[in-house]
């Protein structure tokens, strides 16, 4: 299972992943794509795409989940895309990926690559090389173990650098100092 979610729309790469899904399922014929966001026009419009195609079997929308039915999306998720064509400056959809030990295959735009690391928490990956998008995906649903060590890092990343705790603590501690200064 391939999870795309979010706002959807062709910034976000919808267009991208549908795109790329397409190839995946030349290949991995059971292989498929779980959308999660509100059913809008743009949603009927990656429907509309898929219509008549093998990938219009193997697509799922789901409409609006709230964040705690999430959890459980991405835990039966595979891997997570996130093929913005944009400068998305700080996708979530990644850090919530990462909370649930589920590597992403992203995009080099926008705050991606910041967030993830090629190769070790997920794919990097130009999202209008529809080719080579399709080729990092088909790499992890036929790699389970990569998957799993990916995710592993995902998760480890996600801890040391994205847990809200760590900054409220660190926002904590920062008042906490300059308190003492001013004293």
């Amino acid at each position: 299972i391939v999870l795309f979610g979010g706002r959807l729309s062709y910034w976000k790469g919808g267009d991208a992943i549908i795109d790329a899904m397409q190839e995946v399922v030349k290949t991995i014929p059971d292989a498929h794509l779980l959308v999660a966001g509100q059913i809008e026009e743009y949603a009927r419009h990656m429907q509309q795409r898929i219509a008549g195609t093998p990938l219009e079997t193997r697509t799922v929308f789901t409409g609006w989940i709230s964040q705690e039915e999430m959890a459980a999306v991405y835990s039966i998720a595979t891997i997570c895309v996130v093929p913005s064509i944009y400068f998305d400056p700080f996708n979530l959809f990644n850090i919530e990926a990462m909370a649930a030990s589920t590597p992403v295959v992203g995009t080099t735009f926008g705050g991606t690559p910041e967030i993830q690391i090629d190769g070790e928490t997920g794919y990097i990956v130009n999202p209008h090389d529809t080719l080579q998008f399709a080729k990092r995906i088909i790499d992890l649903l036929r790699n389970p173990t990569l998957v799993k060590s990916m995710g592993e890092s995902a998760r480890a990343r996600y801890i040391d650098h994205f847990q809200l705790s760590r900054y409220a603590k660190e926002t904590i501690q920062h008042y906490q100092r300059a308190l003492r200064r001013m004293s």
